[in-house]
């Protein structure tokens, strides 16, 4: 288990931290009930009502923030730090593609009905049997 101090994660993401830097952090969760080793993020003012009561060790908010919250750490681009700090605490996973289809499977060409098609000058319609 990942298990940083406030101090180290605010240099790691070069945020300016205001609080106690030697509290420990193990984790991220949603900032309404986020635990006292998680750290969560504010960056819609719609949620800064959750940053006086919220439990998390640390609120991530960008660095213009001036509000409430026992330790914060400042950052350019709060939701960007955050997503860093998923990463960091959880490592970045690749999720698999599920799509129709993909352009190495043979599908890469769509063609647009109403769409004029630059090299050959006709535009593609519904019923245009030419593939």
């Amino acid at each position: 288990m990942t298990e940083l101090t406030l101090a180290q994660l605010a240099e790691w993401l070069g945020g300016e931290l205001t609080g106690d830097g030697a509290c420990i952090a193990r984790g991220v969760g949603p900032i309404e009930d986020a635990r006292e080793d998680e750290v969560t993020f504010l960056a819609n003012s719609r949620y800064e009502r959750f940053a006086a009561t919220t439990g998390a060790a640390a609120i991530i908010v960008g660095a213009d923030y001036d509000g409430a919250g026992r330790n914060v750490i400042r950052c350019a681009d709060p939701y960007h730090a955050f997503r860093q700090t998923m990463v960091r605490f959880y490592g970045f996973r690749q999720a698999e593609f599920e799509g129709a289809g993909r352009c190495d499977e043979g599908i890469g060409h769509v063609e647009v009905p109403g769409h004029r098609q630059p090299d050959t000058g006709r535009t593609a319609r519904p019923d245009d049997g030419e593939r």
